[in-house]
């Protein structure tokens, strides 16, 4: 992991993973229930409640390495779920099935239809993740 400032030395980055670690376990997972889901559902992109807004904040700043983004293939018609590599100058990697084992992700098709799906899809698919990441802790 790298800072404006450079590289972090081993036991900046392993304090830096400790403290966001803290942050996800005690202020962003409970935050996420359906009502969260649903608010995010219905107003994708915009202003958001205080929860929404935190966890939002939370994802955005996550390491560009495995980030999801919004891949548009044909003009405001199709959409997709990409990767980042971490790698400047590498393209996203299209992800064929990113919404496979999310309840919430039933009524999406994909490729997406519109960006309002595509953000909505991208926050479902970084839930699941954060879900998985700490439930055997």
């Amino acid at each position: 992991m790298t800072m404006s400032g450079g590289p972090l030395s081993a036991p900046a980055e392993q304090a830096y993973s400790e403290l966001d670690e803290g942050i996800a376990k005690r202020e962003i997972l409970p935050r996420i229930n359906t009502e969260l889901i649903k608010e995010h559902k219905e107003h994708p992109i915009g202003r958001h409640s205080d929860d929404l807004e935190r966890v939002l904040n939370y994802f955005r700043r996550q390491p560009m390495e495995g980030k999801y983004v919004i891949l548009e293939t044909e003009k405001f018609e199709e959409f997709y779920i990409g990767e980042l590599p971490g790698v400047r100058g590498e393209p996203p990697e299209k992800l064929d099935n990113p919404l496979a084992g999310i309840d919430e992700a039933k009524d999406l098709p994909y490729p997406l239809k519109s960006v309002e799906q595509a953000e909505h899809a991208v926050f479902l698919r970084r839930i699941k993740d954060l879900q998985n990441k700490f439930d055997d802790s």
